[in-house]
């Protein structure tokens, strides 16, 4: 990229011939949007605008995203934000980026809380707050809370929060899941929503290289237990509680016989797994008090 000239097609292209040598899947979309974001213009632009020349200061900028993006960060970190159903969240090094399958757990919790207006919710391991604010989004006189052990996280949370004017109902805290909810009773809530680290320590060599060397591994790796035992220590905690607030859990596409295996051991209620559109167990739920009926089954195993 030495030359005097470029225009905004032949930069993009030339930038994605060297993802593509990097490995990368999806070189010309990320090389596209990082481009549309250095110039401040949306990806359509780069289409309408092609033969337009691009300046040297500009140049420079995409040139160290690129090569920061050819060393594998992940696009969101570089960028600084992803979209999580349908919401812009800031993310960053130290934060989990949000997945498209995480969605699915939000849609379970929309269905299952249909009808409902004023309750309070509990996201453990909160991350970036997508999950509670995602659904605080849709419940305007619903309340909630964050937990996270990361207080890096908790300050994207917090931004994303005020950046989405729902900081008022939004509070986060910085706390150890485990030993937190084995100190003593949990907090009474009437939801409760968690994506919890379910990657077991053998599996670590399997992931892209943007998620096993960027992000943080105590949210991806249930690294004393078998890729269940955050689940079954959510559980635990809060089937005792009078009314059992409703607990949405997200499985990492399986997982569901073994959950449902102990939880009848445990002489608890029942238990659903939902599946996404591929037939893998994604979200897994834990029948509430009588006060929260669900309107109509989910499409569940």
């Amino acid at each position: 990229m030495s030359r005097e000239l470029w225009t905004v097609a032949e930069l993009a292209s030339a930038a994605a011939g060297y993802l593509t040598r990097k490995g990368i899947e999806t070189s010309r979309l990320d090389a596209d949007l990082m481009l549309a974001d250095v110039l401040g213009w949306t990806r359509i632009d780069l289409y309408t605008r092609f033969d337009m020349p691009v300046d040297s200061h500009a140049r420079a900028r995409y040139r160290e995203l690129i090569r920061r993006r050819g060393r594998r960060e992940p696009l969101a970190y570089i960028l600084g934000r992803r979209e999580f159903f349908g919401l812009d969240f800031a993310v960053g090094p130290g934060v989990l980026v949000p997945r498209p399958e995480t969605e699915g757990l939000v849609e379970a919790t929309l269905t299952l809380m249909e009808g409902r207006s004023r309750f309070r919710v509990l996201d453990l391991g909160t991350g970036s707050g997508c999950i509670l604010l995602a659904i605080l989004s849709r419940f305007p006189e619903a309340h909630g809370e964050g937990w996270d052990r990361s207080a890096e996280a908790l300050e994207y949370a917090r931004r994303n929060a005020a950046d989405l004017g729902l900081d008022h109902r939004a509070t986060f805290v910085e706390r150890d899941l485990l030993k937190t909810l084995g100190a003593g009773p949990p907090p009474r809530v009437d939801l409760v929503v968690s994506n919890p680290p379910y990657i077991r320590p053998d599996e670590g060599w399997d992931l892209m290289p943007e998620v096993r060397d960027h992000e943080p591994a105590a949210a991806l790796f249930d690294r004393e237990g078998d890729g269940l035992s955050f689940h079954r220590a959510i559980l635990a905690a809060f089937r005792h509680l009078d009314p059992m607030p409703w607990v949405v859990l997200e499985l990492p596409g399986w997982g569901g016989e073994s959950l449902r295996t102990w939880w009848k051991d445990q002489g608890a209620g029942d238990l659903r797994v939902v599946a996404d559109l591929s037939g893998q167990e994604r979200v897994l739920i834990a029948a509430g008090g009588e006060t929260f009926r669900h309107p109509e089954p989910l499409d569940a195993s």
